[in-house]
């Protein structure tokens, strides 16, 4: 059987697809868009369950190493 590569998204492209998922595109809409196949779409929307992630913004008051 043949080794498929594994496909990295850059953090634009993430954010692409989850702005399209959020406007209610398909899956198949959006792979194609990206020339890839409605499952690898699936690996970016499953870890947030669709949603954008936050930014994360650390206190100025919070402790450093430094």
């Amino acid at each position: 059987m043949k080794q498929c590569r594994r496909i990295y998204y850059s953090d634009a492209q993430r954010t692409a697809i989850l702005g399209r998922w959020k406007r209610s595109e398909t899956m198949n809409a959006i792979g194609q868009l990206c020339d890839r196949g409605h499952s690898s779409v699936y690996s970016v929307l499953k870890p947030t369950g669709g949603i954008r992630p936050s930014f994360r913004k650390h206190s100025p008051t919070a402790l450093t190493l430094y």
